[in-house]
């Protein structure tokens, strides 16, 4: 941020001056500063004191100060996102794996995401899938064979190409 060559005191000084009687325009053109800055200036500090003026800005640092260090914290779990960033993440993977495990490294992280990931395509069962297994589905639909059954209502065999019918 571009930094003011008016210090606080200065500003509230050229704000008095106008509240004195001066003529805003005058007072600009005296200071070398535009109506914009001088109303920016007004809004910002018109009603207070040098002291104030000088408490505000020691707020406004700690604020600083403090953004910094939230940005920081925020870039490192950004780095541990790179860990799993090619995956899709659902809601069930943020509650039961990432909210509860803390990860020291990347590839730490890549190793528990993958097992995870494993064992969540392999193990635990799915409602879409009738909360069976994926496993257990794979192997229901191998038995079944390559075709499926035609969808109720519909006349002809599913496959690619043809046209299905209302029966």
């Amino acid at each position: 941020m571009k930094r003011s060559r008016f210090s606080e005191e200065q500003i509230i000084g050229i704000l008095k001056e106008q509240e004195a009687g001066a003529v805003t325009a005058d007072v600009c053109r005296r200071h070398g500063i535009s109506n914009a800055t001088f109303y920016k200036w007004k809004a910002k500090y018109g009603s207070l004191e040098v002291s104030e003026a000088r408490r505000l800005k020691a707020l406004e640092d700690e604020n600083a100060r403090l953004k910094n260090l939230l940005a920081e914290s925020m870039q490192n779990g950004y780095s541990e996102s790179l860990a799993y960033a090619d995956l899709r993440l659902n809601g069930r993977m943020r509650d039961e794996l990432l909210n509860e495990t803390l990860f020291t490294s990347i590839p730490q992280a890549r190793a528990v995401i993958a097992a995870w990931v494993a064992d969540d395509n392999i193990v635990q069962p799915h409602s879409a899938l009738g909360y069976q297994t994926p496993a257990a589905h794979a192997a229901k639909l191998k038995a079944i064979g390559p075709v499926s059954p035609p969808l109720p209502g519909l006349s002809g065999t599913p496959c690619m190409g043809v046209r299905f019918t209302l029966a």
